[in-house]
């Protein structure tokens, strides 16, 4: 824990000096006739005395860390070795929808007040994607920072904290996939831990469709995905389970809760603090009553600080602490005390307080100054001349305490309030509030983090005690003698600047921010690049069609009451509540849970991709309120049901298997006697088949016209009034990519910096200042002498990738000269430029070059001398302008055919040919995807430049003349207009169309670029055939090495998922991240009575042309 420093100035007077001190754990003790010369007490005997043994009145002195302690001839010092940051992160659940959800990180740091810099580092595949800054929202929020990241890709991902410069070494993981939620749900209704034989009696709750589940389940023992034991249990009363497990292993462990004889009904129960580490006793106290702390429950535990805490045996000692949990700590002494040192240490704050005492008599009660809320007592003394020390933790009985109501169920698209009730705080707290199904699970709580962090800091400080000696000091000598006149010295070993402080008073540290109050509350959108335009086809739709996994995540500000609205979407199932408050050494969570439910209940639990060809069955349910009339369809064309199944008049609840097929279902369930009815829709995709919407843009001019027939399967046009809407979708859509080479950094802080000049939003300025700020340390990893490197820690140079970073960087000049900006935000752009220009050097680059070698640096040329001749002779020389739809004169993958038609047609409208310029970017616009982008950051960069150059023209007239459907219409009266658009044409002026189309992908129809392979394997039994519930190794390998940017895309037939964070997924990307070989643990959930198959596409985040699919690949 430390070592203890000497300096000697005087050897002879030092060595003398000695034979009357000896050194405990955290005190010297002094004793001037020298009873302590040769003997030695050992752990056992610290605490206990020997009564017969009488001396004279010696000295104790506390040993803290940076302060000296002299005596003749030298002095004695620790040197100082803290244990560690306090402090968790938290993401809200363990698994997020690919491309959909908001990941909403939590960071919880009590040490804020004395950090220089804090940064939130979330990476996927080892390589970072974002550095946040949080340290104004710990300042402000005492301590707590959420920040919340969408769009996330398929992958793994890792979330940790960077203090001052130097990584914390907690970190968060989580997943980020296509996933369904089985119609099951368990939660852990309490659990017991036998320390001594390190087993864990449960009890569970099991529901299915929010109905208690009463049949046997098997329950599965797993450390990571490898399965220790696993065991079948029947109820022992209506949807309750108890089980007992060992837990052998270093853990930490979870249960998966599989219906034995349905493996799709699949649940999982994380177990925090079930790690190895966190489980084991802890002795916090042992003057008197000996206490432990562990963070999994024992018998008889009492819940304190994220853990409990479990008392064993009364020592009969000297000096005892009067209670661990209190208000006003004291200590009692049994026996007369010569000397008393009683040294506090702040767990929190690492600052030290000493009290002295003498000559105290047996029965006497000695109240202690509590210096913290969270402290360490250490106790010294000469007690019948023989020296003593112990120690003790004491917790502050009184803190924030919170509790949650709600009406326990409702009805969907019901609005439910959310009552927050905080006591015993004086001032505002910001309250951390996690809403979600359920079904997902989060494997850490933050209440459990911070427990974890109190455990290892009583360990270090303590762990001495357990191989307690009391030694003469001049044992220390001899390993001084070489550094007699050593300058005194303290380490700092900890990861943050730390004051080690002394002081005989407790200081109260209280931030002078105020904190608002009273804002509106108002949960997240499911993704911030979601558009209204992309639910007009559903308005008509009277399907239940929002399903939110995570109704709201966030912190809200309390004082005594605060009420939360929110809206509920059409999601049937159990949301669980978790509330997390902080307060100067003090926390507390409370959950809560509602039902969302209704009488009448259409259910289809179906797989979403089935190949044409297998057998497979789904199922479905029906609940009402007696019986029901039941109809479902099939791309419209009714299914017949089970010939036991009257659908017109039938006994609900029931359930039942229909085979099914790839197409999109329809469930509609009427109650006979109230008459409401209940429906839902599924698409089930065939594997490598998936259908997307576009949004084909296209500029009219007059005599132009574009009709739904335009495009295949175009569902509606709409009119825009200019490119704004669309340039806001696609920097924003490029400012959140997730994958992160030198260029894509490069291109996400060249949108943000697009985002913060065409906003007047201070909320989209801050965010798109972030990404700036945390691109500016990214590309500072990655640039070198030889320009940039593909990625951090890699030194692999792309000269191609390398001169885009360049000329992204440089066009961030145009940001730089607004005015208004913060001091980080001038000083990250202008350092981005510098390794811009730094790169350029080496690549031989001209900002405008007049001789340019790619379309880019034309455009860049054009912006400053639109008619030099250098311009017109590359494009001549580039593309055949001369056909209906431009080409590229040289073969080039499609990324790099968008990219150079954009540029040129910007070059085009710089010039003045307009119509040369529409052509080819409507060639560009036609194939802008969901999410409002292009296939890759090359070419979305190449589209600001075009749409950001078409903005700076005057294209459209005030009212151009139209004619829509046939009759004639000017933008002005276009309001009085609610038809279907079925056909536009320009009759006066220029007019922006979009076309929504769904756009369907085949990966079967991909040609090889590539050669890849696959193996399944059956890691449970030595059986070809898979049976419900094995767990099935799939490997992809690159039989021709790894190339930068290769993912493999995975999608799983209907009896195979792999189960995470409570999620059957089916449907994910993996990084390769370097390796030629990558290998997913998937589990059996549904019987496989004849082959099933499923399709692997390999595609490189770059090269749009470099792909492979080995073909539907088999599983029996």
């Amino acid at each position: 824990m430390y070592d203890y420093g000497l300096t000697i100035s005087d050897h002879t007077a030092a060595l003398k000096a000695a034979a009357h001190i000896k050194t405990g754990s955290r005190f010297l003790f002094v004793d001037h006739k020298d009873s302590l010369r040769n003997s030695h007490i050992s752990n056992k005997q610290r605490l206990h005395l020997d009564t017969q043994n009488m001396a004279a009145t010696p000295a104790v002195k506390a040993l803290i860390p940076g302060k000296s302690i002299k005596f003749a001839g030298g002095e004695i010092y620790i040197e100082a070795n803290v244990a560690g940051d306090f402090c968790t992160i938290i993401p809200d659940r363990d698994l997020y929808q690919a491309e959909q959800d908001t990941a909403n990180i939590l960071v919880v740091y009590p040490q804020f007040q004395s950090i220089k810099t804090a940064l939130l580092s979330i990476k996927l595949a080892g390589e970072e994607l974002y550095s946040l800054d949080i340290k104004q929202a710990l300042m402000h929020n005492n301590g707590m920072a959420l920040e919340s990241v969408g769009m996330l890709f398929s992958g793994q991902y890792t979330a940790a904290i960077i203090i001052n410069g130097i990584e914390i070494t907690d970190i968060a993981d989580f997943t980020v996939a296509d996933y369904q939620l089985a119609p099951f749900s368990a939660h852990l209704l309490s659990h017991t831990l036998d320390s001594n034989q390190d087993s864990l009696t449960f009890t569970a709750s099991v529901e299915s469709y929010e109905q208690a589940w009463n049949e046997p389940v098997d329950i599965i023992l797993l450390e990571g995905e490898y399965e220790l034991a696993r065991m079948t249990i029947s109820p022992t009363s209506p949807g309750v389970f108890n089980g007992k497990f060992t837990l052998n292993g270093i853990g930490p462990f979870k249960f998966r809760v599989i219906a034995s004889d349905d493996a799709s009904r699949v649940a999982e129960i994380a177990l925090p603090g079930s790690g190895q580490a966190q489980r084991q006793l802890t002795v916090i106290s042992e003057l008197g009553e000996e206490v432990s702390f562990s963070m999994l429950a024992g018998p008889k535990a009492i819940p304190v600080r994220g853990g409990f805490l479990q008392y064993g045996p009364k020592n009969q000692v000297a000096i005892q602490i009067n209670n661990c949990i209190t208000d006003k700590p004291s200590v009692s002494l049994k026996h007369d005390t010569d000397a008393l040192s009683i040294l506090c240490w702040d767990i929190l704050e690492n600052d030290w307080h000493e009290y002295n005492y003498e000559d105290i008599s047996a029965g006497e009660e000695i109240s202690i100054t509590r210096s913290s809320n969270m402290m360490m007592v250490f106790v010294g003394a000469w007690i019948n001349s023989q020296p003593f020390e112990g120690y003790a933790t004491v917790f502050s009985e009184t803190g924030p305490q919170l509790s949650l109501q709600s009406q326990t169920t409702a009805a969907p698209g019901d609005s439910i309030d959310i009552n927050i009730n905080l006591k015993n705080s004086d001032h505002p707290l910001a309250v951390y509030l996690n809403i979600r199904d359920s079904r997902l699970s989060s494997s850490n709580t933050a209440e459990k983090g911070l427990g974890k962090c109190l455990k290892e800091h009583i360990e270090f400080m303590s762990d001495t005690y357990s191989n307690y000696e009391l030694s003469p000091l001049d044992k220390h000598f001899e390993f001084e003698h070489r550094r007699l006149q050593r300058d005194y010295l303290v380490k700092k070993c900890s990861t943050r600047d730390i004051d080690y402080t002394v002081s005989e008073s407790s200081v109260m540290k209280e931030s002078c921010e105020e904190i608002s109050f009273g804002e509106s509350l108002e949960p997240p959108s499911a993704s911030p690049m979601s558009d209204a335009s992309n639910t007009e086809e559903d308005v008509a739709n009277d399907s239940r069609s929002e399903f939110p996994d995570s109704l709201f995540c966030g912190l809200v500000y309390v004082k005594n009451q605060e009420t939360l609205t929110l809206h509920l979407g059409d999601s049937l199932c159990h949301y669980d509540i978790d509330a997390f408050v902080y307060d100067n050494g003090h926390w507390d969570t409370v959950k809560h849970s509602f039902v969302v439910q209704q009488d009448v209940r259409a259910d289809l639990d179906f797989p979403p991709i089935v190949h044409t060809g297998d057998k497979v069955h789904g199922r479905v349910r029906a609940d009402a309120t007696g019986n029901a009339k039941i109809t479902l369809l099939l791309d419209d064309k009714v299914v017949p049901l089970p010939s036991h199944i009257n659908g017109n008049n039938t006994t609900t609840p029931i359930e039942f298997d229909i085979q099914v097929q790839a197409g999109c279902y329809t469930l509609e369930v009427t109650d006979l006697a109230s008459h409401k009815s209940d429906k839902v829709e599924m698409q089930i995709h065939a594997p490598g088949k998936m259908k997307s919407l576009s949004y084909a843009l296209q500029l009219l001019q007059a005599t132009e016209s574009v009709t739904l027939d335009t495009f295949v399967g175009a569902l509606k046009i709409r009119i825009l009034p200019g490119f704004d809407q669309i340039q806001d979708k696609l920097v924003s859509t490029t400012a959140n990519y997730a994958h992160l080479c030198c260029e894509q950094t490069a291109a996400k802080m060249l949108a943000a910096s697009a985002m913060y000049i065409s906003s007047d939003d201070l909320s989209t300025q801050q965010e798109a200042e972030k990404i700036i700020l945390a691109g500016a340390v990214r590309e500072k990893s990655m640039i070198t002498d030889k320009g940039f490197i593909m990625y951090p820690d890699n030194d692999y140079h792309s000269e191609y990738y390398s001169q885009l970073a360049v000329q992204y960087l440089w066009q961030l000049q145009a940001l730089q000269q607004f005015s208004g900006l913060s001091t980080s935000l001038r000083r990250a752009l202008s350092d981005c430029i510098g390794y811009a220009d730094r790169a350029a050097k080496f690549h031989k680059m001209e900002k405008i070059n007049k001789k340019p070698n790619s379309m880019a640096e034309a455009w860049t040329l054009s912006c400053h001398q639109a008619d030099h001749p250098a311009i017109t002779k590359i494009i001549a020389d580039t593309i055949d302008t001369r056909n209906k739809i431009p080409t590229l004169k040289q073969t080039a993958d499609i990324v790099q055919v968008r990219t150079t038609l954009a540029y040129a047609a910007a070059c085009f409208l710089n010039q003045g040919d307009l119509k040369q310029a529409i052509k080819l970017a409507n060639c560009v616009m036609q194939d802008i995807n969901e999410s409002g982008s292009l296939y890759s950051t090359v070419d979305s960069v190449a589209l600001i430049a075009m749409l950001s150059t078409f903005k700076s023209h005057t294209l459209f007239s005030s009212s151009p003349k139209l004619r829509i459907n046939g009759q004639l219409f000017d933008t002005a009266s276009l309001s009085d207009f609610s038809e279907t658009i079925e056909s536009v044409e320009v009759i006066e002026g220029c007019v922006l169309v979009e076309l929504s189309q769904v756009v369907e992908h085949n990966w079967l129809d991909h040609t090889q670029s590539m050669k890849v392979t696959t193996n399944i394997n059956n890691e449970t039994s030595s059986n070809k055939k898979a049976n419900m519930g094995d767990v099935i190794s799939m490997k992809i390998n690159l039989d021709d090495g790894y190339v930068n940017g290769d993912l493999a895309y995975i999608s799983l037939p209907a009896g195979l998922s792999w189960i995470q964070g409570g999620g059957r997924i089916k449907q994910f990307s993996v990084d390769f991240a370097g390796a030629n070989t990558i290998a997913i643990p998937l589990l059996v959930t549904s019987e496989i009575s004849t082959a099933q198959h499923f399709a692997v596409l390999v595609r490189n985040m770059f090269e749009e042309d470099r792909v492979a699919c080995p073909g539907l690949i088999k599983v029996a």
